[in-house]
């Protein structure tokens, strides 16, 4: 019995942690999607750097990624992809808040993400 106790120890101790886990990172899955998936494809066309992502007012969260060092800084809004005012195929949807941001949307692979730059495109 105490031996049956002793090997269910650990694995209570990872659940408790994977639950904490869960509690402190309460992102929607759209926004570690949007995350991941723009940290990825900046990667490809302009190296390594880290993106981070906050809660805004407005209905939306904030997303900065920073590239070369933090020389260049990458500033976009991320919504869900039912905020689209256009068809995505993506869970979220995202807008260019920075020049770097907008000159983003149409490099490399990050062109597929249909990035709003508020310019019209007819």
């Amino acid at each position: 019995m105490k031996r049956k106790m002793l090997l269910s120890l650990p694995l209570l101790i990872v659940a408790g942690a994977v639950c904490t886990g869960f509690m402190y990172n309460n992102k929607p899955a759209y926004i570690t999607k949007a995350e991941s998936r723009v940290d990825s494809y900046l990667s490809n066309s302009y190296g390594p750097g880290k993106c981070g992502i906050s809660p805004a007012q407005q209905g939306h969260w904030d997303m900065e990624c920073q590239r070369r060092g933090g020389e260049l800084v990458l500033k976009y809004a991320v919504y869900p992809a039912d905020k689209a005012p256009y068809a995505v195929a993506t869970d979220y949807y995202l807008v260019a808040v920075n020049d770097e941001a907008k000159k983003s949307a149409t490099q490399g692979l990050m062109r597929y993400l249909k990035i709003d730059t508020g310019v019209q495109k007819g």
